[in-house]
């Protein structure tokens, strides 16, 4: 849990879990996070009263995270599986792999809310919402801008199975199944999917 300045550098973090009155079942940062060549795995954030955010890593309260070359995968919580982002100063994204996270109701990868997600060069597959939206990115508000990052083969039992919201393309994205998802502006180098007839 930080509140100054974090640094994590080829680090392992594992196995925890947080009560859901707040959030972070791996990771829970409220200022500046910096997180390389680590993984983030199997961490839960357990429900309390409807809430819980960030099974593997919670940005909140203005917080700053830069999150390179790392693996984010097997974390579960009731919102954001992977990572939540939530009225923070913004989560950059970079060279990620983010796979096999759950979420309860909305953003199995990732759950963005009120703030800027800028994601370059990312895999995020196999992500999953059990109830709601988002099984990939649920961009509820704010700004999620993506560049050469593949977002497909999520699942979510409503909408947006891979993104759901809002997202600005700044070319050469692969995005599966485009139901939920507002993209833009067009880029003639994306691969934008439509949902099996």
């Amino acid at each position: 849990s930080n509140s100054g300045r974090l640094t994590l550098i080829n680090s392992t973090v594992s196995g925890n879990s947080a009560d859901g009155r707040g959030g972070g079942g791996g990771v829970s940062n409220a200022n500046i996070l910096t997180v390389t060549n680590s993984t983030i795995s199997g961490n839960t954030v357990i429900p309390n009263l409807g809430g819980g955010r960030g099974g593997g890593i919670y940005n909140y309260n203005d917080g700053t995270a830069t999150i390179t070359g790392n693996t984010v995968s097997g974390n579960t919580s009731p919102l954001g599986g992977g990572i939540h982002n939530n009225i923070t100063a913004g989560v950059t994204l970079t060279n990620n792999t983010i796979s096999g996270n759950s979420s309860s109701f909305a953003g199995g990868g990732i759950y963005n809310r009120s703030t800027s997600l800028t994601l370059t060069n990312n895999t995020i597959v196999a992500n999953s919402v059990v109830q709601s939206e988002g099984g990939g990115v649920y961009n509820e508000s704010g700004q999620v801008t993506a560049r050469n990052t593949l977002i497909a083969l999520n699942t979510s039992p409503i909408n947006g199975p891979n993104v759901y919201g809002a997202l600005t393309s700044q070319n050469f994205n692969l995005i599966g199944n485009n139901a939920g998802a507002t993209i833009t502006p067009a880029q003639s180098s994306d691969q934008i999917g439509t949902a099996a007839e």
